[in-house]
């Protein structure tokens, strides 16, 4: 089992989906998504000489159905040789507390 095996919360789904990385200083990085998880994405990107720094806020835009697409708020979380590690960032409202009578 690798490193990276171990720190893993959630099974990954492997894909092969049309994304891009949109960050707020208007830099858009095309790419394809490679795998899902519940905590994030593995994206790998067109082009070889990107930066990125782990932290960094962004978006990722990716295609789920004929042309349809999904845009997250996501963060960097690391940059290696086999992609770029997004994380999601779940904002769920807060939970209902409903009075029974």
């Amino acid at each position: 089992m690798s490193k990276s095996d171990e720190k893993r919360q959630f099974e990954r789904l492997a894909t092969n989906e049309p994304a891009a990385l949109i960050f707020p200083d208007g830099r858009r990085i095309g790419g394809t998504v490679k795998d899902i998880g519940m905590g994030g994405y593995l994206f790998v990107p067109d082009q070889d000489d990107i930066t990125t720094t782990p932290g960094e806020e962004c978006r990722i835009e990716v295609e789920v159905f004929y042309g349809r697409s999904t845009d997250l708020p996501a963060t960097i979380l690391h940059h290696g040789k086999d992609g770029i590690g997004v994380k999601i960032q779940r904002h769920y409202p807060a939970p209902r507390v409903l009075k029974v009578q």
